[in-house]
């Protein structure tokens, strides 16, 4: 069964999506590193990389699929205003959930559309992502917490 053309660009659009957390990690990984919060900062340079990660995943995915297809979005530059690390606990879950529900609205049509064949990618990409949400929540909760940030930074994993 061929992808349909909504499918093949709702996909593309999430491709999109993942460049732009990429790089909104990236500017969260820029703040730290910048606070000399190694750790943290390392968090987020990791968190970046899976994001491209998730970009490519689709790609690829598309180059395979019959009648899929990449083409070029127009991706946004994240414009943060950060002024507190503990504002960067609430950007990393908001990132994450607002993935989560594009996700979860692409394997709704998967399923309306009785694309079955599509599944077992939607599921692998729901299941990293709820892995990813669960480990901003995290982080959210700890730095929400935390008084001494550089004791925060040295104990964090």
């Amino acid at each position: 069964m061929k992808l349909s053309e909504n499918l093949n660009e709702v996909l593309n659009e999430q491709a999109g999506k993942e460049i732009f957390n990429n790089r909104k990690y990236m500017v969260l990984y820029s703040y730290f590193d910048a606070l000399r919060l190694t750790n943290i900062a390392k968090m987020f340079l990791n968190q970046a990389d899976e994001e491209y990660g998730h970009y490519k995943k689709i790609i690829e995915y598309l180059n395979t699929r019959l009648g899929g297809r990449h083409y070029p979005v127009e991706i946004e530059i994240p414009n943060l205003q950060i002024s507190s690390p503990k504002e960067c606990g609430q950007i990393f879950l908001d990132a994450e959930i607002e993935t989560t529900q594009s996700l979860e609205e692409i394997a709704d049509m998967i399923y309306d559309s009785k694309s079955y064949i599509d599944v077992p990618f939607i599921q692998e990409m729901l299941h990293d992502q709820l892995i990813e949400e669960d480990e901003a929540e995290e982080f959210m909760l700890k730095i929400n917490s935390v008084s001494d940030m550089v004791l925060f930074d040295a104990t964090w994993e």
